[in-house]
């Protein structure tokens, strides 16, 4: 296990830093550089990547391209099997239900 300090350029051209709330911020480029993912004290990861929209971000080695917004309500996250995931809603078609079933005694 390494530990890399606040201010520490690393060779990839990386910026390993903290903002005045606590949070872990790596930044690309020299200098100020230009910020590239946050994590804030309750471990939420932010993203940057403007201006691409949609942003892609890559996971276990697949790219994936996000959509720009936020769903709607009663949507789900759909692949063209290509890493290009949109929004879609749930078709009215039949429906498949598990049923349980316990016997009383």
């Amino acid at each position: 296990m390494s530990t890399i300090l606040t201010g520490t350029s690393l060779t990839t051209a990386f910026v390993v830093t903290g903002d005045t709330s606590g949070e872990l911020v790596i930044k690309t480029g020299t200098g100020a550089g230009t910020t590239a993912m946050t994590i804030d004290a309750a471990q939420n990861v932010a993203f940057t990547n403007a201006p691409a929209i949609p942003a892609t971000i890559s996971i276990n080695g697949v790219l994936y391209a996000w959509p720009a917004a936020d769903g709607a309500a009663n949507t789900y996250l759909k692949t063209n099997g290509a890493g290009t995931l949109t929004w879609s809603q749930i078709s009215g078609g039949a429906q498949d239900y598990i049923v349980q079933s316990y016997g009383i005694v």
